[in-house]
């Protein structure tokens, strides 16, 4: 992993309790592009791999879902 991706994962780390679910599925495509795996950031992460797949899912939803979870609604109702 480069230093940039390094220090992407460390942010994420720290932020993980206060982003949302589209905000940290955003965050791990971005490590995914940088040549993470996903059982890797789950480790990191302290999570499982279920989560790591559930988020990047909802990271993937059109804006009109993504918005709708980003104001409360539950993810389930999209996937």
């Amino acid at each position: 992993m480069d230093s940039a991706a390094q220090a992407r994962l460390e942010s994420l780390q720290t932020e993980w309790n206060d982003l949302n679910y589209v905000q940290c599925g955003d965050r791990l495509i971005e490590l995914l592009s940088a040549g993470c795996t996903e059982r890797g950031l789950a480790k990191d992460l302290s999570v499982d791999d279920g989560t790591v797949r559930r988020y990047i899912e909802i990271a993937r939803l059109t804006e009109p879902q993504r918005k709708a979870i980003e104001a409360g609604a539950n993810p389930k109702a999209f996937l």
